[in-house]
């Protein structure tokens, strides 16, 4: 018991000496680290450190961040670019993550007659120059007008400032959090996401060995016949499976909607860390958009861009999120599962569109029918000579709207009862048979069969497919609603 209370006095008398050291000392302690405290503040908290006039006046910036250097400049375009052609620079975030704060660059205070280097300013951890046009410069090029250098040094963590100079005399705490912006053009200035307005036309899929590729045609004559499908993919006996545009679309938001959770590496040497040499899934974007830009009258004009994006997923980093990164680029990231979680569960046969859809209702200019016990009935939506309404017959006889498309309707989209890809029926032995012709560069004139299967069962024969399978319950319905529409212009 003695020996513990001998302890205890040993280690009180330990922290009293520290305690008094640190008292005795508390002057050069707080000259070192908390010197702001002993200088007197200049400025009202809005001192402005260089006058930039616009956005467009910035014409180069560089900057050396652990002992490596960057830079970028404008082109002829005006847009930033840099000395490695690979990369290609988000313009929208090289204007706001850099060149707007640079605008607005404020110090909060000035510090006057003090030593830089009580502020990290003789070993800087970012110095960064700034290049801007000058104020008599009408055409601003890489170079021209003013040059400014910053050095940025400590950070206080009380004030949540950092200590930066421009002459190694004069000390700012830079109100602005632009050093924080710095750092590898991979992080934060390559484009990783679609522009504003893109335009998807082709989605693959790599997963388990497989390559699933879905195309949405840029034009109407490429496309399936309905707009109702949009995407499609190309299976292996070269059919066309029409795919649920809901399902893929979550598939693109992937990469329109991406939010990096982190940045783990940059420049690995060895991506099967991250299970990113041989990745859970290759996703490959393919899209297009509208760039403003210039005619050569200098008027305003626009240009289609045509780009492609793979994305990469590897191994899971820990239980709620996977390793990550477009390829062709030098940074390891990690996506939440919550963002990508159409993708993780990712199902190629869940986004095929299981309905027998026919051509949709605007598309319609004649739909001649003709019933199992021969019966025919033409039924018609003319347009006026202006095309901007029309006129609808039955066998030749003007009916209302609704006449004709409750025809249509118990033709569109019949409820499925099965399946069966292997059906084979021949279109000879169709109960029911449908002739469309449609307003359409594509599939303008379509044949529609209805097959008996079983007894309760037919087999829909469509745009050249022949696998779903509906009740005679619908095939009655059809029959109905033609005898409806023949008996009022009998």
């Amino acid at each position: 018991m003695k020996k513990r209370t001998v302890i205890w006095l040993l280690c009180v008398m330990v922290v009293l000496i520290a305690v008094y050291a640190l008292v005795l000392n508390w002057g050069a302690i707080k000259d070192r680290f908390f010197p702001e405290e002993l200088k007197p503040y200049e400025g009202d908290g809005t001192v402005e450190i260089i006058p930039i006039e616009s956005n467009d006046c910035v014409t180069r910036l560089s900057w050396t961040l652990d002992g490596k250097e960057y830079s970028i400049f404008r082109n002829a375009d005006g847009d930033f670019v840099s000395d490695d052609d690979s990369l290609e620079f988000d313009q929208e975030l090289v204007s706001q993550e850099l060149i707007s704060s640079l605008t607005d660059f404020r110090a909060s205070h000035v510090l006057t007659d003090v030593n830089p280097a009580d502020y990290g300013l003789d070993e800087p951890w970012l110095t960064f120059t700034v290049y801007d046009c000058g104020p008599d410069a009408k055409h601003p090029l890489p170079g021209d007008g003013n040059v400014n250098t910053f050095y940025v040094g400590m950070f206080n963590s009380v004030t949540e400032t950092y200590y930066a100079t421009l002459d190694h005399e004069t000390v700012y705490l830079l109100q602005s959090k632009l050093p924080d912006r710095f750092g590898p053009y991979q992080d934060f200035l390559v484009k990783e996401y679609a522009p504003e307005g893109s335009i998807p036309t082709f989605i693959s899929v790599e997963y388990d060995g497989q390559v699933h590729d879905y195309t949405y045609p840029e034009n109407e004559a490429e496309g399936f016949y309905s707009t109702v499908f949009g995407w499609y993919e190309t299976m292996e006996d070269g059919s066309i499976q029409p795919i649920n545009v809901d399902l893929l679309s979550n598939l693109y938001d992937l990469f329109s909607e991406e939010k990096w959770a982190s940045n783990v590496e940059t420049d690995p040497e060895d991506l099967s860390i991250y299970g990113l040499d041989e990745p859970l899934f290759r996703v490959t974007f393919q899209y297009y958009y509208s760039k403003a830009t210039t005619d050569e009258s200098g008027l305003p004009s626009a240009e289609t861009v045509y780009d492609e994006y793979v994305l990469l997923i590897g191994d899971a980093s820990d239980e709620t999120h996977h390793y990550a990164m477009k390829e062709g680029t030098h940074v390891v990231r990690t996506l939440a599962d919550k963002d990508i979680s159409d993708l993780l569960n990712y199902d190629p046969e869940s986004l095929y569109m299981h309905y027998a859809v026919v051509p949709e209702w605007q598309s319609i200019r004649a739909m001649d029918i003709t019933l199992p016990d021969g019966t025919t009935c033409l039924c018609e939506a003319r347009p006026s000579e202006d095309g901007k309404s029309f006129t609808y017959y039955v066998q030749g006889v003007e009916v209302e709207k609704e006449d004709v498309r409750n025809v249509f309707l118990s033709l569109y989209n019949p409820g499925i009862d099965g399946i069966d890809p292997e059906a084979n029926r021949s279109i000879e032995d169709a109960a029911i048979k449908v002739h469309f012709s449609r307003e359409r560069a594509n599939y303008n004139e379509m044949d529609l069969y209805l097959i008996p299967y079983s007894s309760a069962l037919y087999v829909v024969d469509f745009a050249g497919q022949q696998q779903y399978l509906i009740s005679k319950r619908v095939v009655d319905g059809i029959i109905e609603a033609v005898n409806e529409a023949l008996a009022l212009v009998q």
